[in-house]
This record gives structure tokens, C-alpha cells and sequence, in this order.
């Protein structure tokens, strides 16, 4: 019979561990190497570090490294198109042996051979407070799918009591855009144990921050705003030569002094300056922005539908400020 790897808990906060047969951007610590960057082009900030995707709670499994077998992974669909800044994953150890962390690609749903980067850390342990970054440039691409693998080199092999380490995670298939996946065979073929286990992990993005044109209370100049106000604050995506504002992903625009605070209370595309193209519109609840008597501009940020992301600023005038 196969034997598993996977630590159940009868509590989301207790997890008791069953043995080999049984059933939102503060930077985290760095351990590894340090990746390359992107390089700038026109119009194009340089590459700024993202958390994209992150799976961390709740936690009631733990999956056993070189128990069952040496190579033991989690899969996993790039949300941002950049390349890999680092990633975290929460595995317990007091093994002898260093951890040794690696990125493949996915076919089928499954790791392949192909290995993007690798690294071995230092230690044999890292927590999700830290960041494992690796010294080869990693792509990402948006909708597709990798692969964090990790084994324990010069382990003995894997079997009953051969345990060098525990990745924590959970059940109830609490991330669908990926699965814990295992190799009998050394990372040579894989398969998933069940759909409904996951291991906890963040991926960071570095991307280059694309510079787009916005305009504050579109058609009047200069841009006054009443921070008292408990109105709207309309604030435009232009269209322009290099740059199509209908690609925008709305859900995932912000306005405000740092271009972080207020979502948007409504969006729309129409033609805002005139010009015979379809710009985006945003309206902000004006209390949501933060915007203050001493603030003389506010930023937009988001992304494009393919992951790109992007920042606008513009100027403004506070009125009504005692």
C-alpha cells in the first residue's frame, strides 16, 4: 500500500502528528541567493516587488519530507506576468541537512523536469517570514502554472522514520489554483495525493511599474478636493498612443495620497477627453482616499488584466481645509 505523507489535525490549531501510514508590502526576511531584476524600458519604472500569490491559513496538515518519498512540492498559478522575486514556504525542521528549494514548470497539472532555479539554504528550516529568493532570473507568467519543490540532499532515503521535515499546510482544497504533489521516484514523475491538500507558501513578483496617464476630475483644472467632502472623487484612465485603458483590471485599482487606499464605489468606460477612444472612469468615495489638507497630488495604482503592473499621478488642490 502507499504509504502517505500527509499529518492530519483535529483542530485547526492543534496538529498531532499520525506518523508515515496515517490518513495584501513589507518585504519578509531574505535567505538564499539575490535574483536578478527586470531592466527598465521607456515609461517603465524599475522593477518593484509584489506579493502575489499567498496561501497561509488555516493550517491542519503537515506534509512529512523524505517519509514517504524525497521530493514533496506544491503547485501553484502565477496571478502577475514578471519574473519570480522570491518565494516563502513554512517548513519545521531539525534535520543535519540543509533544504534544498527548487521552481518547475507544470504539465498536466504535474511538475516536470525542468527546473527554472534552485537553491539551498543554509538551514534546514524557513518560515513564511522569510524570503527564499533564487540566483537565477525565474519568468512568470500569468494563468500558468509552477511547481515549489523541496528535498533534503544527502537524506538518507526516504522511508518509515527517515522523516527530515515538515511543511505545514491544509485540507479542504483551501487553494484550487494549485495542489501538494509528491514523487515516489526522486522528482522524476508525480502525482497529487488528493485535490484537497495544500502546503502553505507566498510567491513574489518583480515587475517593471508602468507609467500611465491619469486625469483628476476630468475637464476642470486646477483639481480641487474638500478632504470633509463625503462625495466622490472622479478620477480617469486615459487612453493613449502606447497605452489601452480598457485592458485595466478594475477590481484592482486604488487612489489616494500613495495610490494604495481607496477602492473604487463605481467604474465605467466612456470617451473622457475627447479624443475618439474608450477611457476608464473611476468614481472614490472621498473619505476613502486619505487625502488631506497638505496632500498636492494623489497617485493610481493597479494592474491590466495580463498582470502588468501600473501607476498614474496627477495633481491636486485641497479646498475647504480650516
Amino acid at each position: 500500500m502507499k504509504r502517505s505523507i500527509f499529518v492530519l489535525a483535529a483542530t485547526l490549531a492543534s496538529v498531532t502528528a499520525l506518523g508515515c501510514d496515517g490518513p495584501q508590502l513589507t518585504e519578509p526576511r531574505s535567505s538564499g541567493s539575490i535574483a536578478p531584476t527586470l531592466s527598465a524600458v521607456p515609461l517603465v519604472s524599475q522593477p518593484q516587488s509584489v506579493l502575489d500569490q499567498s496561501f497561509t491559513f488555516p493550517a491542519n496538515l503537515s506534509g512529512a519530507i523524505n517519509e514517504c518519498c524525497a521530493f514533496v512540492g506544491q503547485t501553484y498559478t502565477a496571478g502577475v506576468t514578471g519574473t519570480l522575486a522570491g518565494i516563502s514556504i513554512e517548513v519545521v525542521s531539525s534535520s543535519a541537512f540543509p533544504l534544498h528549494v527548487a521552481i518547475r514548470s507544470v504539465a498536466g497539472g504535474l511538475p516536470t523536469s525542468a527546473i527554472l532555479g534552485d537553491v539551498t539554504l543554509s538551514s534546514s528550516s524557513t518560515a513564511l517570514s522569510q524570503l527564499i529568493v533564487f540566483p537565477q532570473a525565474i519568468p512568470q507568467v500569468a494563468g500558468v502554472q509552477y511547481a515549489i519543490i523541496v528535498n533534503y540532499p544527502g537524506a538518507p532515503p526516504a522511508g518509515g522514520g527517515q522523516g527530515q521535515g515538515s511543511w505545514g499546510g491544509a485540507t479542504g482544497n483551501a487553494y484550487p489554483r494549485g495542489d501538494l504533489v509528491i514523487s515516489f521516484n526522486g522528482g522524476v514523475s508525480w502525482i497529487a495525493e488528493s485535490a484537497d491538500f495544500d502546503l502553505h507558501f507566498k510567491t513574489f513578483i518583480s515587475q517593471p511599474l508602468l507609467a500611465i496617464a491619469i486625469d483628476i476630475k476630468p475637464g476642470g483644472f486646477p483639481n480641487t478636493i474638500n478632504p470633509e467632502s463625503h462625495g466622490v472623487v472622479p478620477v480617469a484612465i486615459l487612453t493613449t498612443d502606447t497605452f489601452d485603458a480598457t485592458t485595466v483590471d478594475p477590481a484592482t485599482v486604488r487612489f489616494g495620497p500613495t495610490g494604495t487606499e481607496a477602492l473604487a464605489a463605481h467604474f465605467a468606460l466612456e470617451d473622457v477627453d475627447g479624443d475618439g477612444d474608450r477611457d476608464m472612469i473611476f468614481h472614490f468615495k472621498t473619505q476613502d482616499t486619505s487625502i488631506g489638507c497638505r496632500d498636492t497630488s494623489a497617485s493610481l495604482t493597479g494592474h491590466t488584466v495580463a498582470g502588468q503592473l501600473l501607476k498614474g499621478s496627477d495633481s491636486l488642490k485641497p479646498v475647504g481645509c480650516r
